[in-house]
């Protein structure tokens, strides 16, 4: 969940890019079902309904389409139908969506549609992103109107641009198709939150095509940070309500300041603002700003971070040969890891630390880069040659076999 700006020209080679344009879209069952009339009857029976509605005549019906009368008639005893050359005709005269006259159940169409989104939510947050990838592309094209599955799409398009498989040219094209699609959803959507997401999905391809100028043109539109819901939520209530608002920002706030801590470290040569030693000591505060949040270590949604932070730290004491630290962190990230796996993965989760006791958070929040669960790629991480020091010790054969317990994949 690290992020750090990388040019256009060559986003196969970081992998924080791709987690920051990894698919974000709303939550599964985020968007509500239309509440809409189900219609069972013929299109004949259809436009009969809709004809009386507007108050309108056989004759004046015909006269509009230039027919005759008898034609309708024909039309509302079911004995012939409407060519499809009349329809847009019959949509602006009853005023109703092409849908709705052909008799098409929208309630169930949005039923799908929403099962779709939540199929896709599922493979993507588990690291499955061409398999995501690959049903968005087809649910968007059975329901091209669909706005949420027009930014599902669009956003796994952002993200397959790092599968090795596709072609530069398919990949250019990917980024195309993405960046028309969310310029459609800023434009055309009418609902506020999946706009938004579509805007912040193109600030980041704007800023990595080098059109830094619409990237800011989209910033600037967004309000400043103590104008957003969150922070006005801890102003408009009290009681219950201002408990839960203020520990929810408190929470992303949190998130947002984890993150930075270690975020844009490179300066404008590309080279790191801080020595190793510095980003140890960066990686080390990171973890004492979330023990201080979290006393009790319930870091829950935050237990990612942690685990992060000490595999670079046991990284750094590698290097250094250094036994002691370097088996101390490594323990420590898999503590996190199996903590994470057996307490929050997939569940709800209950905070006891003082700042939010009681709090619940899920581990559904968490989005993974790939479908190797941690203790897998912990696995795979400690077989790199910089760790044979400490190879035949008694303390990292414990750690693999704790890890060996919990390998796998990640699982909807």
């Amino acid at each position: 969940m690290l992020f750090t700006p990388v040019l256009w020209l060559s986003p196969l080679n970081s992998v924080d890019f791709a987690m920051q344009n990894q698919p974000q879209f709303p939550k599964k069952g985020s968007f509500r079902k239309r509440k809409l009339r189900i219609n069972t009857m013929s299109i004949g029976s259809t436009i009969k309904r809709l004809r009386r509605e507007k108050d309108i005549t056989q004759e004046q019906l015909a006269e509009y389409l230039g027919i005759t009368s008898r034609a309708v008639s024909q039309w509302e005893c079911d004995r012939t139908a409407p060519d499809i050359s009349q329809l847009p005709v019959l949509v602006r005269i009853f005023n109703v969506s092409a849908d709705e006259l052909l008799e098409i159940d929208l309630t169930k169409k949005e039923d799908e549609i929403m099962e779709l989104h939540d199929k896709i939510y599922d493979l993507s947050r588990v690291g499955l992103h061409k398999e995501a990838f690959e049903f968005a592309r087809s649910a968007y094209k059975k329901y091209p109107d669909s706005y949420h599955l027009m930014y599902a799409y669009a956003s796994h398009l952002c993200y397959i641009v790092y599968d090795p498989s596709y072609s530069v040219k398919e990949k250019e094209a990917f980024v195309t198709e993405s960046i028309k699609l969310l310029e459609n959803i800023v434009s055309g959507c009418k609902e506020d939150h999946l706009r938004q997401h579509a805007m912040s999905q193109l600030c980041w391809m704007y800023r990595d095509r080098g059109q830094m100028e619409k990237a800011e043109e989209i910033i600037n539109k967004f309000p400043m940070l103590c104008n957003s819901r969150e922070f006005l939520r801890t102003e408009l209530y009290g009681g219950n309500k201002g408990i839960e608002v203020t520990r929810t920002l408190l929470f992303v706030l949190i998130e947002h300041l984890s993150n930075r801590m270690i975020r844009n470290c490179q300066n404008d040569s590309g080279e790191l603002f801080y020595s190793p030693e510095e980003m140890c000591k960066l990686y080390q505060k990171q973890i004492e700003f979330l023990t201080l949040m979290f006393e009790n270590e319930d870091f829950g949604f935050f237990y990612d971070d942690v685990l992060e932070a000490h595999k670079n730290i046991a990284d750094y004491y590698a290097q250094l040969k250094n036994t002691e630290k370097t088996i101390f962190h490594l323990e420590a990230t898999t503590e996190a890891i199996v903590r994470y796996m057996n307490d929050f993965y997939k569940k709800k989760y209950t905070h006891t630390s003082l700042l939010f006791k009681g709090y619940e958070d899920s581990g559904e929040a968490i989005w993974y880069s790939s479908n190797e669960n941690d203790a897998a790629k912990l696995l795979v991480h400690i077989k790199k040659d910089q760790f044979d020091f400490i190879r035949e010790t008694t303390q990292f054969k414990t750690i693999i076999n704790r890890l060996d317990t919990l390998a796998g994949k990640w699982s909807v």
